[in-house]
């Protein structure tokens, strides 16, 4: 007969990446009476040192704390350490003092699991006797396994069979693992290891609870789940959906009103969940905090956001690295010399740069009536087309993932588009044939702003960056923005805006001019006033 399942809850842990641990005391205590009946484990959070930027109680689950909640008598609580943490500075059994100063018979935590990578295992295995010695049960997590091979498992199996650990867990921490890959594994593990073994399954592919049930049908008993699915990245198996799998819905009425309550509105704030992006992630084994980093940063949009997954394929990308966000927003750019000289046509003339922001539509037939009367030369980012089309003269593009999706509108357009066209794939000039460009070139140099005749040196790749450096080429008596509305809530997104600016007026001098509203530090008149 097969045996019964252990469910462990991890929800406040791998949820509290969305929330910095900072769940509150109604909350947890209404989960912990909640989820007593339907899961043998709850893992509160974790239990850290490091202590950077504020993180609420669960990234740290002390015992004071723990002595706070109402806690049922017939639940088990674990916590979760990060190895690298508990190696950091060579000084293992220092760091475990200062994270377990009591023996677990003076503590409510009965289980401690390990989280570790392959790399670190044989570093951190030396915890294990010593957690056993203060009276823990010890589970070790093995991260990231779906690109291990046969022989490093089973070697790792070998070495993990001579400690007293509770149970060993495989993690599909990318999220990417198929059910023949997952039954491997399985049998890979089993070939040194004869206790206990438990499954914790991300959700970026939406095999999460397949693969969790896959797991459990080949004798994987310890199943980790989160209420909502809220965790990391794409989260894990639903814990309302695997007690269902499980024939245990016992309390499922109970789980659903909780969920009603609270994790509706989580959901709501922190947009949890599953997505295109998280698959894309999981298919190229991208770590899942890359992907929730640019949902949490308003400068990344769908372009930016498939850009960079793109470039974070390229590379190995299962460890999170933050600065990479930034050096993988844009794709490579080829230096271009270019052929277009804007000066031909901009010398001495008023520019009128349209941006997307709803200031041009808020005012639209005011800025017609003005283009009417004072003939700037108009330049438009993109497809903006809030005002009338005819009165467009450029279009100007410069991220190419962006270009490709709106290929179809380009063509409908009558405009001129200026971009580089050297940086153009081959797909993409097909699917614009009939598209008249005029070739600007750019090179990409850290810190640098210049323009010369028919191309620009730009620190990044920029449509903003791009057109001021064609202002700048053009040699513009004249700038005048609408449409750059900025963000009254984001203060950091305008102050990046607002530097490229800054490098714009110090290497060009121009009046410039924002004529709709905007929360940028620009200096601002009226549409209406200039009629």
């Amino acid at each position: 007969m097969k045996k019964d399942p252990i469910l462990l809850d991890c929800t406040f842990r791998d949820g509290g990446y969305y929330n910095n641990w900072d769940f509150k005391p109604e909350l947890v205590n209404s989960y912990l009476q909640t989820i007593a009946p339907l899961a043998q484990v709850v893992e509160l959070g974790f239990r850290s040192i490091k202590n950077e930027n504020f993180k609420g109680p669960l990234a740290f689950t002390t015992d004071e704390y723990i002595e706070t909640l109402n806690i049922p008598k017939n639940l088990q609580l674990a916590v979760m350490v990060n190895a690298s943490e508990l190696i950091s500075g060579g000084k293992l059994e220092l760091n475990l003092k200062k994270l377990f100063p009591n023996p677990s018979k003076k503590s409510r935590v009965d289980i401690v699991r390990i989280a570790a990578q392959f790399e670190e295992v044989e570093l951190v295995l030396p915890a294990v006797n010593w957690l056993v010695n203060m009276g823990y049960e010890v589970g070790l997590n093995l991260m990231q396994i779906a690109d291990k091979t046969e022989r490093e498992i089973k070697d790792f199996t070998k070495k993990v069979s001579k400690y007293k650990i509770k149970v060993l867990y495989f993690a599909d921490s990318l999220g990417s693992l198929t059910a023949e890959q997952t039954l491997k594994i399985v049998s890979w593990l089993r070939t040194g290891w004869k206790g206990n073994l438990g499954f914790h399954a991300h959700n970026n592919m939406g095999r999460a609870l397949q693969n969790t049930m896959l797991a459990y049908n080949n004798g994987v008993l310890w199943l980790d789940a989160t209420v909502t699915g809220m965790g990391r990245g794409a989260g894990n198996a639903k814990t309302e959906e695997l007690i269902v799998e499980l024939g245990k819905t016992n309390n499922l009425l109970n789980l659903l009103k909780l969920i009603n309550k609270y994790f509706k509105q989580l959901k709501n704030d922190f947009n949890y969940g599953e997505n295109p992006y998280y698959f894309l992630a999981g298919k190229y084994g991208i770590h899942p905090t890359y992907i929730q980093s640019m949902l949490d940063d308003i400068r990344f949009a769908e372009e930016d956001i498939l850009t960079t997954i793109e470039q974070l394929k390229i590379d190995d990308s299962k460890k999170y690295e933050p600065a990479k966000l930034e050096q993988k927003r844009y794709l490579p750019v080829k230096n271009s010399q270019g052929s277009w000289e804007p000066q031909k046509i901009m010398q001495n003339r008023e520019l009128l740069i349209l941006a997307t922001g709803q200031g041009v539509l808020n005012h639209k037939q005011a800025i017609e009536s003005y283009i009417k009367r004072k003939k700037p030369l108009v330049l438009a980012f993109n497809t903006q087309n809030a005002i009338d089309s005819k009165l467009i003269d450029f279009r100007i593009a410069c991220h190419y993932t962006r270009m490709l999706a709106d290929c179809k509108i380009y063509k409908d357009l009558n405009q001129p588009l200026i971009t580089s066209v050297a940086n153009m794939s081959q797909i993409l000039k097909k699917e614009m044939k009939g598209v008249k460009f005029l070739d600007f070139g750019i090179h990409i140099k850290e810190n640098t702003f210049e323009f010369e005749r028919t191309y620009c040196i730009i620190p990044k790749l920029s449509v903003l960056f791009y057109a001021l450096a064609i202002a700048a080429s053009g040699k513009v008596s004249k700038l005048l923005l609408a449409g750059f509305d900025g963000y009254a809530q984001n203060f950091l997104m305008n102050k990046e805006t607002e530097l490229i600016f800054d490098i714009f007026h110090k290497n060009y001098s121009c009046e410039t001019l924002a004529v709709t509203q905007t929360a940028y530090n620009l200096r601002s008149v009226s549409i209406y006033g200039m009629l």
